[in-house]
């Protein structure tokens, strides 16, 4: 870069060069400021999404869900999950888990066939328990549709691992805890929907797919 001296102040062509020049390097600097913005921007996202992988609550590997040894007891395979950042294994259930209540699908009975749907979670004890479809101890939903559309939300401190339906035999009521979930036993069928994986490394890695590579390679 030219120099400011006594002689380039008063040579108005040797001045202007050195204005230019300061006005590049000026750019130059401009050009690097921008490019540590971005990487700090990008420092931040990578480190929220590694955050929320360490804190947020879910399922890091899905169970299967199915009737148990014990037909009317809900089993599940072994999965693990997260709850206020803790990792959770769960080992296998092969009897299974008893419905938390004696709930019930068309008690009364009218003539048709009726579903009832049971969310199933689980707390950081490791206690699965189940919650009937809006809250009612005895569904009458008249479709499967309708009985996924009243699924319980989660209790405060629990994840979900699924849920299930329950078709009840026509014209007869279905009773939790004594009556049986293998599909066409006690019931015209039984559908069971395990919770997708929620928390996993790859997402992650998706929150800022370019976040950490920028960091060794735009410092040039």
């Amino acid at each position: 870069m030219p120099k400011i001296t006594s002689e380039t102040v008063h040579d108005p062509n040797a001045l202007e060069k050195c204005l230019r020049s300061i006005v590049t390097d000026l750019d130059t600097v401009d050009t690097k400021l921008d490019i540590v913005v971005t990487l700090i921007n990008e420092l931040k996202s990578d480190t929220n999404a590694q955050e929320n992988f360490l804190t947020d609550d879910g399922i890091v590997t899905a169970t299967v869900l199915s009737a148990g040894s014990t037909t009317h007891q809900i089993k599940n395979t072994a999965f693990q999950y997260r709850i206020d950042g803790t990792p959770i294994y769960k080992a296998e259930v092969a009897a299974g888990t008893a419905f938390s209540a004696a709930d019930t699908i068309n008690v009364a009975p009218a003539v048709g066939t009726f579903w009832g749907i049971w969310t199933v979670q689980i707390d950081i004890a490791g206690t699965i328990t189940t919650k009937p479809g809006g809250g009612l101890s005895d569904q009458v939903y008249t479709t499967e549709a309708l009985a996924i559309a009243a699924k319980a939300a989660v209790t405060a401190g629990n994840v979900e691992v699924g849920y299930l339906t329950i078709a009840a035999t026509a014209d007869t009521a279905w009773t939790a805890q004594t009556d049986d979930i293998t599909s066409g036993s006690d019931n015209t069928s039984v559908t069971f929907y395990p919770a997708s994986a929620t928390i996993t490394l790859s997402q992650v890695a998706a929150a800022d797919a370019t976040g950490l590579g920028t960091l060794s390679t735009s410092q040039s």
